[in-house]
């Protein structure tokens, strides 16, 4: 959300300085190049963003697997407990209790640890790819004359299809990355 009003004000600002320094609509307009990405499909259709979600998954189904493990475990607890109530002596109905409060102590712990990791997982990765993208634009604007290139769902309510640099981006991206997993395997 912070972007979203960051883009926004920032493409105002350059717009009202252009035009305090006698720059006019139509000279602004001949001036500046501008276009528009949509973060989203860079995301979900580059491959450095398809390998994120992948990785997140995994480590999701990881998570879930252990989890279902000490779900069973606790509840096969429940039922001795529930089963042998009457022939087991207090002092062991009391250990079975104290048991499964702690395998319900440490199957909490889990989840909210996994949560953390995958939280972890989720903003380094996203981190890495939003450097990725910043980089590539600035490469796109630089080559392609561009003046700005804004974030199309945050800042754009509609834009000419033709500065769609979208596709351009995730090509660039996929490029990039290939490389850098070629000079990494070597």
């Amino acid at each position: 959300m912070k972007r979203i009003y960051l883009g926004i004000l920032t493409a105002a600002i350059v717009v009202l300085l252009l035009m305090t320094v006698g720059v006019g609509e139509t000279q602004l307009a001949k001036g500046m190049k501008i276009g528009f990405v949509e973060q989203q499909r860079v995301l979900a259709e580059s491959q450095i963003g398809k390998d994120a979600q992948q990785q997140l998954q995994n480590l999701q189904e990881k998570k879930q697997a252990e989890i279902d493990r000490r779900e069973k475990e606790l509840k096969e607890l429940d039922e001795k407990i529930s089963n042998e109530m009457l022939p087991l002596t207090a002092e062991a109905r009391d250990k079975l209790r104290r048991d499964q409060r702690k395998i319900k102590a440490e199957l909490d712990m889990f989840i909210s640890e996994a949560y953390d990791e995958a939280e972890v997982l989720s903003r380094k990765n996203a981190k890495a790819i939003q450097k990725l993208v910043s980089d590539t634009a600035a490469e796109i604007a630089k080559e392609m004359g561009y003046s700005v290139i804004l974030e199309r769902m945050g800042v754009v309510l509609y834009g000419n299809p033709d500065y769609d640099l979208t596709d351009e981006m995730i090509k660039r991206i996929d490029q990039r990355t290939a490389k850098s997993a070629a000079s990494g395997a070597e």
